[in-house]
Parts: structure tokens; sequence; C-alpha cells
């Protein structure tokens, strides 16, 4: 093995390797790949180096079928996210290139391999980290890709030698790999600004299928709950912008669902009706993806906001309204998240489903990542309209059921051995209460009353446990124990479940939601709306004020972040339509104020522009034509053609020709010298030293020095005196 095969071993070795970490990097792959990267990498690159590694094609051949097998398999009977399962083929396709013997084809392949990876990681990573990782790529590969055609020419013409100019060609290679990089990223913005794009949904929705997926659940277990809390993972970045203020509460909440049956263990939702909002078909019936546009979907109709004016005495200003956007990771969930009471939802979906408790639902299809926007009404009827009763039955008022008789019932349900809650309930407020005050009360008390605590053990009866026993719970314990009590007083309550925001990003003024964030209260049916209460006594996990270094790096970081998905990820085609037209307009008013600026030039300047503009152009035609000339005398460019570095080996060949030593064709110049040299002992070091210049002048680009052209003449005036 040569040490150009040397270098482009390691050279690819050292490609691989990274495509392979880029990959983990995305934090997608399954652990036990991870692991095997890690482990069969290091080792196998030691086994190569030592030349211990078999040499069986067959056997490889034989495995890379078994593992398309597989991942065909997974994809067709397992139903495992496409992008997964092409993830892991390579993977393991890479090991098994590392693991047997390799030539130049096999380096290629590698390359290729690499690639594909890299590839595989853009669909995977929603990080800028991403950005490097495809710079360090071009870089890397760029090198590689030179030091294989090197080793390659070497093979074929032995006319490279390795201990020769090795800093100059390593320096030329740097210089290719940084042009190659900066060509990279001027054709990657150009196709990026004016190609047509399709969303990230077309690569992690209906098609592909998404990724893994973190942080929420539809049912609640509280013999199995808490984990989540514990879980750091990002789920949402959420940008909030209202007119003048947050007034109302629930500005900071996340509303995702609400659970309405619970049998002593668990929450369910049951049964519930959803309205089919539908804007449009989806654009390929074959791919089932759903178009780029934006669609808007109208939660609240004028005959809610009508209701909410003439019988809840509500202003419905500007300020009462929140805007929210919301950048939503991969979740194991098709609910779309919101401040409540959602207004208006924005997103790229063909149509959205709003159950008549308010849950808003994408389609299954859609699961993948996903942004959209939100319009949340903040404002909620004066405490005067919620003490009186339940609104009239002909009234129709937002969240409140359509069947509002079969939704009460619903929502007063109690499991069984419940008299102990009744008999804890008439200890908190007094039976004469109004239904607002015992809400408020019970909120008071088990704030004041109970622990928040993530380390607990539940026993067969979790919620009468927490009440009568520990007193100590996370907030599924809370909002359970707060609901049970007033049910049992007569008032309709349920468990709505989402995330808390309280992690503000100082950075780029955005809330941060965590896996850990996910929260759940209570909403009572109160004077015809449904009330949020909260009794969770859970201080928040974040102070902005207090933070450390490591985590105001890890904000700026995750700010990067952001950027990276709303302005790069989030760019698609109706994104590019929009700036197309923003820097027409831009370039429409900048060619008017220009042709006005000149038309008042030339009225204050008399001059002769024609005359003045054919002198100019006459003046520069003779100059670039003398430039021209200079450069092209002054350069040589020499690409396998001949040049003048060719003119004294032509010399010397035609001087060997005449005395009988023809050069064969197909033969290489040191080739010819070592089967010419057992007759020509007495010349041998001339024709040496012409062989040597002439392959580093014309193959290594070398130019040739004043001792160099001596060399030469001296060489050639040798030859001719030998061989007169």
């Amino acid at each position: 093995m040569t040490r150009w095969d040397r270098v482009l071993r390691d050279s690819v070795w050292a490609l691989c390797g990274f495509s392979l970490c880029a990959l983990i990097l995305t934090r997608e792959l399954e652990n036990f790949a991870a692991a095997a990267i890690l482990t069969l990498t290091p080792l196998l690159y030691y086994f190569d180096r030592k030349e211990r590694l078999p040499a069986s094609t067959w056997a490889m051949n034989a495995l890379i079928l078994i593992d398309f097998a597989f991942a065909a398999g997974r994809f067709f009977y397992l139903k495992d996210s496409f992008l997964l399962i092409v993830a892991d083929f390579l993977v393991f396709f890479m090991i098994l290139k590392f693991a047997f013997k390799k030539d130049r084809n096999d380096f290629l392949q590698m390359i290729y391999l690499s690639f594909f990876i890299l590839l595989s990681c853009s669909t995977l990573s929603l990080d800028f980290s991403f950005l490097a990782s495809f710079i360090l790529y071009i870089l890397i590969v760029s090198w590689t890709l030179s030091v294989y055609q090197l080793s390659l020419s070497q093979a074929s013409s032995d006319v490279l030698q390795p201990q020769e100019n090795l800093p100059e060609i390593f320096q030329r290679l740097r210089h290719n790999a940084w042009m190659t990089l900066t060509l990279a990223l001027v054709f990657a913005f150009i196709i990026f600004a004016f190609f047509p794009r399709m969303s990230v949904a077309v690569f992690q929705g209906a098609f592909l299928g998404p990724v893994h997926q973190t942080g929420f659940t539809e049912q609640v277990n509280l013999q199995q709950s808490g984990k989540i809390f514990r879980d750091p993972a990002v789920v949402m970045r959420v940008q909030v912008k209202s007119a003048q203020g947050q007034n109302g509460r629930g500005f900071l909440y996340l509303r995702g669902q609400a659970l309405s049956n619970f049998d002593g263990k668990s929450w369910t939702a049951g049964e519930r009706q959803a309205a089919q909002m539908v804007k449009e078909n989806f654009k390929s019936k074959i791919l089932q993806m759903g178009r780029s546009t934006s669609n808007r979907f109208q939660i609240l109709s004028p005959d809610d906001r009508k209701a909410m004016k003439t019988f809840a005495r509500m202003k419905l200003a500007e300020s009462d309204f929140l805007k929210q956007t919301i950048f939503m990771e991969s979740m194991d969930t098709s609910l779309l998240f919101s401040a409540p009471w959602a207004e208006s939802v924005t997103a790229k979906i063909p149509r959205l489903a709003v159950y008549q408790d308010g849950t808003l639902s994408r389609p299954s299809e859609f699961k993948g990542r996903i942004s959209y926007e939100v319009t949340s009404l903040i404002e909620r009827p004066p405490t005067a309209v919620l003490q009186t009763g339940p609104a009239p039955k002909d009234l129709q008022l937002p969240y409140d059921s359509k069947s509002q008789d079969e939704e009460i019932s619903k929502n007063l349900e109690l499991p069984e051995n419940s008299q102990k809650i009744s008999d804890l309930a008439l200890r908190i407020f007094s039976a004469r209460d109004l239904p607002h005050a015992k809400a408020a009360k019970t909120e008071k008390y088990l704030r004041e009353n109970y622990k928040y605590t993530l380390d607990l053990k539940a026993g067969d009866d979790p919620l009468n446990d927490f009440l009568f026993g520990s007193k100590e719970g996370h907030c599924e314990y809370f909002a359970s124990a707060m609901v049970m009590i007033l049910r049992s007083q007569g008032i309709p309550a349920r468990m709505a479940t989402g995330f808390l925001m309280d992690e503000k990003n100082s950075s780029g003024d955005y809330y941060t939601v965590r896996a850990q964030d996910a929260h759940a209260w209570v909403e009572a049916l109160l004077g015809g709306f449904w009330v949020q209460f909260d009794p969770t006594p859970r201080a928040s996990r974040f102070d902005l004020e207090k933070l450390s270094v490591w985590q105001k790096v890890r904000q700026k970081a995750d700010y990067l972040n952001f950027l990276w998905i709303s302005n790069v990820l989030g760019y698609d085609q109706e994104l590019q339509e929009d700036a197309a037209r923003k820097v027409i307009q831009k370039s429409s008013r900048l060619s008017i104020q220009v042709d006005h600026d000149l038309s008042d030039l030339r009225r204050k300047i008399s001059v002769p522009w024609k005359k003045t503009l054919m002198y100019f152009f006459m003046v520069a035609a003779v100059g670039g034509l003398w430039a021209a000339k200079k450069i092209l005398k002054s350069r040589t460019i020499n690409l396998r053609g001949k040049g003048p570095e060719d003119k004294f080996y032509d010399e010397m060949l035609k001087l060997l020709e005449r005395k009988g030593f023809p050069k064969e064709e197909g033969e290489t110049p040191h080739e010819y010298r070592l089967r010419i040299n057992g007759d020509l002992n007495e010349i041998s070091s001339a024709v040496l030293a012409l062989t040597e210049l002439f392959c580093a002048s014309r193959y290594g680009h070398v130019p040739l020095d004043s001792s160099q052209q001596n060399t030469i003449k001296t060489s050639l005036k040798n030859l001719r005196l030998y061989l007169k």
C-alpha cells in the first residue's frame, strides 16, 4: 500500500466517522445503533490499519441483502418511521463496509454512503448544528475526493512520488476544499432562495412518517404517571404577541384536551363529537401530502361573539386576544395546543377537528413536526356572570356542548366510595356558597394544605391516598381531587391537560416548552362557561434573573435552533413567493427613484453623454486587450496537454529514439527510464534527472527554477555528446 493509499484510507474513515457522528447528534437513533457506531468504528479502524480484516465479498453482500430485507419488513409490517428505517439501514451498511477488507472501489462506495448518511441527517435534524455538520462535511469530502484522485493517478501512471512536494500538494488540497465549500454554499443559497420548496411536513408527515415522538399522553393514569415531568426534552417553542398585554387567567397555559371519565385510577376523554373543518383536499392522492398553503380555521363564530357580548357582558376588544406562533416537535399525539380559548387556528393542514369540549386535533397523518398560529381569547366573563346559574339552553356559547345535558351528566359522574370526598367538600366550603365561590375555596384549600412532589408510590386507591393519606402528589392528583370535590357538590367539572409555559428565552423573546412542563388543571362549568382553575402549588422552575452562565449559553444555543427552524426549515414555497413579491416591490421603488435622480442629474449637468460613453468604451476595450495579452503571456496552464516543460523531455525522447530506444505506447516515464537504464548506464543519471523534473513540472504543477533549468541544459548537453 502506497503512502497515498494510506492517506486515502484514513481520509475515508474520517469522513465516514464524521457522518455517523452527525447522525448520532440528531438524537433520533436508537441507543443500540449509537452504541454500535461508537464501539465498532474505532475497533474496526484499528484492525483495518493492522490489515487484519477478512476479505469475503459474498459474505458482505449476503449481510447487506439481509439488512435490506429487515428494513423492508420494518416498513411494511411494523410500520416504523421511514426516516429511521433508512438511517438504521445506512448505519448497518456502513458498519459492514468497515468490517471487511477494502479496495479503492470500496472506498469510493463508502464516500457515497457518507453522503447519503448526511442526507439522512438533514431530514432527521431540526438543530442548527446540522449547518456546522454540513460545512465540515464539505471540507472533508473535498479533501477525500482529491486524495482519491491522487491515489488513482499514482496507481495508473506511477508519476507522482509521495515524498515529492508534499507541503505544496497539501496546500493545494486545502485550497480545493475551501473553494468547494464556497461554491457549495453559494449554490445551496441559490437553490434555497429561488427553487420551489416543500415544507418539512413532506419529509416528516404523511408519506414518510414522523420520527421519534415525545412528551404527551392523551390519557392519565394516576398509578403510572409522573415520568413525563422529569423529561427536559423540548416539545415546543412559542412566540406570544398581544395588543396591550395579557389580561386574564391562562395566557401561560397551553391547553391540549379535556378528560371527563374517571374510574378512580385513570382519566380518559370518553366519547365526544367533533366538528370537521375542511379547507382543501390533498395535493397528491397517492402520497397524501398536504398542500403548502396555510389555511385559517375560524373556531369562534359571529354567533359565539354575540352571545359573549350580550349574555356574558364581555368586551372582546383587540387587547383581549392573544396571538401565538407555535413550533411543535414530533409528539405522540395529534392534538394542537393553544392558550384557552382558541378563537382561530392557521396551519398548513387540510382539515381541523374541533371537539365539543374545545379540543383541537389535526389529521392523524400529519403527526410530525408542525408550525401553526393561534389567536386565543383571554378575556373571561365577570364574576357576577359566573355566579349565575346555567345559561339558557337556546343560547349557544363557545366550548359549551351542543348536547348540554349529556355533557353536564358526563362531568358529574363519581367513582365508587366517594363519600369521604363529599364530606371533605363540606369542610372546605359551605353548602350555601355559590358555585364560583366553592371552586375558588377548593382551589385555595388544596394549594395551602397539600404539597407538590414527583416522588410518590401510588396504591390501589391513589386519589383517596392523596387526599387522606400522604397529602403529596403532582398536578394530576391535585386536578383529580378538585374535580371530584366539585362534582360531589353538583358542579360539573373536568380535567384539562396541556403544558405550562414559564421558561422564557430572553434572546429570542419566546417561550421554550419542555416535556417536563406538562400540566393538568381543572375546568368547571360556571354560568355557561368552562372556567379554568389550577389547585397545584407548583412553583416556577425558571427565573430569568437567576440564570447561571451555562443556562445563558443554553438559551443562546436554543435561540439559534429557533432561528434555524423558523427561517430555514420553515421557509417553504409560500414564503418564497412572499419574499419574491417583496423583492419585486422594493426593486420597483428603487428603479423609480434611480430614474428620478438620474433625470435630475442630467438636467443639472449638460454633458455630451453619447460621445463620452463612446470614448470610455474604446479606452476600456484597448485596456482589456492589453491586460488579456499580458495575462496570457505570463501564465501557462497545463492540464495534461503540451506545455513548455514538455520540450526538453520531447528532445530527450527524440535523441534516445534515434539510438534505437523508442518509448512504447502506454509506458509511463519511470517505466521507460527503468527499461533503458541497463543499456545506458553512462547517461542514466541525466535521464533520471530529466524524467523527475518532467514529472514534477507536468503532474505536480511545480514551476522550474533557475537551478533546475541549468540541470536540464547540462543533462541535455551530456545526452547529445554521448548519443552522437
